[in-house]
């Protein structure tokens, strides 16, 4: 939880300081293709020095003095929930909402287009960024989830919920 009120923290600032979508995302392509580079840079036995001329020959010029902040606080390992942060950020300044649909299988290009259509009347935005996850867990059905609101219409809620309702009889 404190983990995650420090990503929001800092996702503010990322996009506060109006830092470019491009460095932030070359940023990102950089520090998840190379665990070795977050477990250097997280380690607290290499002197920031070290890892200041790293970010400084690695990163963007933009974004380096961000990343080193994250550095010398031990914060790059949160770097995925500070980028989530920043882009709900973005796209919510432009109009529009993340969505996550979690599915069985994948739905065709017309039912995404009508789960986004359905989104943006409801929220009364004009775009929709849908990240659709395959889950076989689910068994059938789907779950959406757009912001702190979850739509569960899979069987597996179905399952849970009929369970819950006989324990409590």
């Amino acid at each position: 939880m404190i983990t995650s009120l420090i990503a929001n923290d800092y996702g503010k600032v990322l996009f506060e300081e109006k830092t470019e979508r491009e460095a932030v995302n070359t940023a990102m392509d950089i520090l998840n293709g190379s665990d070795e580079l977050v477990a250097a840079l997280d380690n607290p036995a290499i002197p920031s020095k070290e890892k200041h001329n790293v970010i400084d020959k690695v990163f963007p010029e933009e974004i380096r003095n961000f990343i080193k902040y994250l550095c010398d606080n031990g914060h790059i390992n949160i770097m995925n929930d500070i980028y989530n942060v920043y882009d709900s950020i973005m796209i919510k300044e432009n109009g529009g909402i993340k969505a996550q649909f979690y599915c069985v299988t994948e739905p065709d290009e017309k039912q995404i287009n009508n789960i986004k259509n359905m989104i943006m009347k409801k929220y009364d935005k004009t775009n929709v960024v849908l990240e659709v996850i395959k889950d076989s867990r689910l068994i059938g059905g789907f779950i959406l989830k757009v912001g702190d609101y979850e739509y569960d219409r899979s069987l597996k809620g179905a399952i849970n919920n009929l369970a819950k309702k006989l324990e409590w009889r």
